[in-house]
């Protein structure tokens, strides 16, 4: 800001020389905030602004450095320093073009000497490189060996009682629907496309997924998902969408199809805290028992901060997630509300390293009697408790092993749907770009 420096030196008036001061001791922040208190006395001030701009754009709140730097120029057209400071913060904002016709605009104006005009070349070169096109493909291959105590996502119990309106009785579980344990393998990958195109990101999205089971053959699975995405980036704030869809086949006959969209924004803060809301549409549709389909609609709230502990990167995580679905029918578990509530704690003590702690607690409730033929009029009310560790260990930095395990509880007042599942599993990957 080389504008900035001479502007800076003859300013005079004595009611701004301690923000002056402060800008010159590089406490922008302080700088900033003190001028703020003076904005209802000096907003008139081309003075006052273009020392706003300056501290606003060093302490990185663009939008409002761009809005002093305009008003200064409207108040003071020959500011030859507010002119570029505007380009500069255009450029932060990721408002290329605008900073190339600010850019030019300067030199026909101003007639700049040459060491101005080598650092307009400088800018105008990053201009360049962010308006360039660049593409990119990239993606991964993995392996999964694992265990689960409950694959089928079976019940715990061997009884459960029924109301078929003569009064309850008692009747044995069938031996298909008690949790039945088993090991699996998985395996697939991912190929993904993206272009980015100045503050726009975009990302082609596939990948394929295969689970056999040792034993329980029927409820092998092949999974594939399509999809798309795209990300704005407005400074500090960032907006994206995404429409994804996928299909599964279960022991190899058409099972399911899902389909999903979502918008999100997000605002980081200069500490690194970021805040933000996501809204997901869902569909689900069983092709053999249509009558199962939902569609659910999800609104999360969500806030990341990164920190520094004992010398190590940390990444603390939280979400809380609204649901409602509707379905035809409860027995696909669709029709009803639910609350979640999730945190994730990511550390990385070294390069090679990292480790994760996940866990989450929920409440479902249906939005109608689950089946009213065998279960009466009852509501069905489920709490879910989750928890996963996770270990990851990178011999380069595309290739890696993760070790992990989880332990998930569920507590209904239906006693079918009272579950416990433990799953522990190592995954090898390799990821390439």
């Amino acid at each position: 800001m080389i504008f900035s420096e001479l502007a800076l030196a003859g300013m005079v008036d004595t009611r701004l020389d301690q923000a002056r001061v402060l800008l010159r001791q590089e406490r922008s922040d302080a700088a900033y905030n003190l001028l703020l208190t003076l904005e209802k006395s000096h907003g008139l001030s081309a003075e006052y602004n273009y020392l706003l701009g300056v501290a606003s754009l060093q302490s990185e709140h663009f939008s409002q450095a761009r809005s002093a730097f305009e008003r200064t120029i409207l108040l003071e057209p020959d500011n030859a320093g507010a002119h570029l400071d505007l380009a500069i913060t255009e450029i932060e904002l990721k408002n290329f073009r605008q900073a190339d016709i600010l850019l030019t605009q300067i030199e026909q104006k101003f007639a700049p000497p040459e060491g101005i005009r080598q650092v307009i070349r400088l800018y105008r070169n990053r201009i360049r490189q962010a308006l360039q096109p660049r593409s990119q493909v990239s993606g991964n291959l993995f392996t999964t060996r694992g265990y689960s105590s409950n694959a089928n996502n079976g019940t715990d119990r061997s009884l459960i009682e029924l109301d078929l309106g003569d009064g309850p009785i008692v009747l044995p579980v069938g031996d298909s629907s008690k949790s039945s344990p088993d090991s699996y393998l998985d395996s697939g990958g991912t190929l993904n496309y993206s272009l980015s195109l100045g503050r726009w990101y975009n990302q082609l999205i596939s990948a394929l997924q295969l689970r056999n089971y040792d034993e329980l053959r029927e409820l092998d699975t092949t999974n594939i998902l399509l999809g798309g995405s795209t990300r704005a980036d407005f400074g500090r704030h960032q907006f994206e969408g995404g429409i994804f869809y996928s299909f599964v086949w279960l022991d190899g006959a058409d099972y399911q199809s899902a389909s999903t969209g979502s918008l999100q924004y997000s605002h980081l803060s200069r500490s690194g805290l970021r805040l933000g809301s996501q809204l997901r549409l869902h569909q689900t549709r069983y092709l053999q028992t249509p009558t199962n389909n939902t569609n659910q609609a999800e609104l999360s709230l969500f806030a990341s901060y990164p920190f520094t502990l004992h010398n190590s990167s940390n990444l603390l995580q939280l979400h809380m997630t609204a649901n409602k679905g509707e379905a035809t029918n409860n027995r696909a578990g669709g029709d009803e509300k639910r609350l979640r509530l999730a945190a994730s704690w990511i550390n990385q003590p070294a390069a090679r390293h990292l480790l994760r702690l996940d866990g989450f607690i929920a409440s479902d409730k249906d939005n109608a009697p689950y089946n009213d033929s065998f279960f009466g009029n009852e509501i069905r009310e489920t709490n879910k408790y989750g928890l996963k560790i996770g270990y990851s260990y990178y011999f380069t930095p595309k290739l890696s092993v993760t070790i992990s395990a989880a332990a998930n509880r569920n507590r209904s007042t239906i006693d079918l749907f009272t579950t416990d599942s433990k799953t522990a599993s190592i995954r090898l990957n390799y990821s390439f770009q």
